[in-house]
């Protein structure tokens, strides 16, 4: 099995997926903001950024996922 990343790896990747338009991960990375998940410091403002980013791919119906 291989090793788990560390939190701020983890953030990377989700900020990275995000920012290509894929609401799951932009509400995810709400969420992380929000509550101060994957080594990110808690932010309201940022939190509610990407809550409304997901919210405009949802509205929309694309997720940003392929498939």
């Amino acid at each position: 099995m291989g090793k788990q990343g560390e939190p701020h790896e983890t953030a990377a990747w989700v900020r990275k997926v995000a920012e290509n338009g894929n609401s799951v991960a932009q509400e995810l990375l709400g969420r992380a903001y929000e509550k101060g998940l994957l080594g990110l410091p808690y932010d309201a403002q940022q939190a509610k950024y990407w809550y409304q980013r997901a919210g405009r791919r949802k509205q929309q119906g694309n997720s940003g996922a392929d498939g």
